[in-house]
Formats: C-alpha cells, sequence, structure tokens
C-alpha cells in the first residue's frame, strides 16, 4: 500500500489490516517525484530476495556478529534485482549499525560500554539471552565485529570496511 500511495494520486487497493480503498486520493502529495521508500531487513533470506523483487534500496540492520556474515544475502538482494530488471544503480545497500564517537578509542569504549552492557543484559532478560560480558564486546568492536565504536580514525576505518565486506553500500 505504501509503495501504491507513493506512486499514484489515487489508489484502489485491499489487505488484511484495513479497509479496501477505490480509487481514494491520498493528500498531500509528496513534492519530490518519488518518496525514497527504503526496506530494512534483518536477516531472513526471502527478506533480501524481497526488496531486490522491488527494487527497493535495502537497509541492513546488524546487531552482533561480524558484517561479513550478511554479504550472501546482499548478494542475493542484488541478483533478485536484477533479475527483475533493476540496474546495479537503483539497488543500493545501506547499513544500520550501533556506534558511538569519541576523540579517543579509549573515550569512546569507557563512555559507550556501560549503557551498552546495562540495555542488553535488560533485553537479554527479557529474551532468555545471557548477560553481556566486555569480552562479547570486545569481539563486537573488534575490526570484524559490526559495533562502531572508537575515535574518529578507528570509526571511519570500519565504516570502509563495513562496505568493502558487503560488497559496498
Amino acid at each position: 500500500m505504501l509503495l501504491k500511495i507513493r506512486d499514484q494520486e489515487f489508489i484502489t487497493w485491499s489487505g488484511k489490516f484495513r479497509p479496501e480503498l477505490k480509487n481514494q486520493g491520498v493528500y498531500p502529495r509528496a513534492f519530490q517525484d518519488k518518496i525514497p521508500v527504503w526496506l530494512g531487513v534483518g536477516g531472513t533470506p526471502e527478506s533480501f530476495a524481497r526488496a531486490g523483487r522491488l527494487g527497493l534500496p535495502l537497509m541492513v540492520a546488524i546487531i552482533g556478529g561480524e558484517t561479513e556474515r550478511f554479504r550472501l544475502l546482499v548478494d542475493l538482494y542484488r541478483q533478485e534485482g536484477e533479475r527483475a530488471g533493476f540496474t546495479p544503480d537503483q539497488l543500493k545497500v545501506g547499513l544500520h549499525s550501533p556506534g558511538y564517537v569519541a576523540s579517543t578509542d579509549a573515550l569512546a569504549v569507557s563512555e559507550y560500554y556501560p549503557g551498552y552492557a546495562e540495555l542488553w543484559t535488560k533485553l537479554g532478560r527479557e529474551r532468555g539471552w545471557p548477560p553481556v560480558t566486555k569480552n562479547q564486546f570486545d569481539a563486537l568492536i573488534a575490526p570484524r565485529g559490526v559495533l562502531v565504536v572508537g575515535g574518529p580514525e578507528r570509526v571511519a576505518e570500519k565504516l570502509l570496511r563495513h562496505s568493502k565486506a558487503l560488497g559496498g553500500c
């Protein structure tokens, strides 16, 4: 429905969660030709493939582990998008990953870790995960880990590494 609203002033639509629309005008209209709509995904192959088939830019949400493990899914997105007739420049990839920048690496870690550990330990209690440890955190901020935490140089290097790991984003 969102894509129909984006692309057409008048829409006819029926679905599961709201009454159907018949030639309904949707206002106000966007100023630009097409409102940018990105599809956020978290790890199922079908969600990556669907984004490609729709030709929507992809926002990969990675909250743990290593960025490289999403490369095959990003490749699947691009393959499905090209199969559906979209050009590589239409198949954009972005990365959503938690992070924190301070003036130095040590300051970033000392300021970020306590709140990170508190939040994820609380979420873990609710969801059955073990408490966060400093060793886990250190692995997540390591060069291949997903968290972007450090001084400006480390963060810039990590963002470039993430982009390369996903085939460009």
